[in-house]
Order: structure tokens, then sequence, then C-alpha cells
């Protein structure tokens, strides 16, 4: 379980839904790191308060921001 969480910066765990298992994250809205595709902005911690978003512009430089990631995209073929 450690490793699978490892997998990716940030990891805080996976849920499954819709028949797709997706990974959950967390990270500042200041990091440049790229996104994965079909990653989805859920919330963003805004001056002690947690706000839901639905799109990442809506982030400011000081959010913590907690999203999802669909994993069939890393999948083997």
């Amino acid at each position: 379980m450690i490793a699978g969480l490892a997998r990716f910066p940030g990891t805080r765990g996976r849920v499954a839904f819709a028949g797709e298992s997706f990974n959950i994250g967390v990270r500042s809205a200041s990091d440049r790191l790229p996104r994965a595709e079909g990653t989805v902005a859920l919330y963003a911690w805004r001056a002690g308060r947690l706000r839901p978003i639905r799109d990442f512009a809506e982030t400011e430089a000081d959010d913590q921001l907690l999203y999802i990631v669909p994993l069939s995209q890393f999948k083997a073929e």
C-alpha cells in the first residue's frame, strides 16, 4: 500500500467510482508540476477555509489543492 501511494508526489489515497480508479492528491497551487490528463480540481484550502472549486483557473498562489487523477491512463497496454 505504501509503495502504491508513493507513486505520485502528494498522493493521499485512491478511490474508485463509475468503473474507474482515481488517485487523490494534494499540492500547492504554486507548484509548477505538469498536470496529468483528466486531472479534476475539487477543493482549495484558502485562508483557513476549504472552498469547492471547479477549475484550476480558480486557484490562488497560496492555495493547497485537493484533486483527483484517473489512473487508467497509466496502465500498461
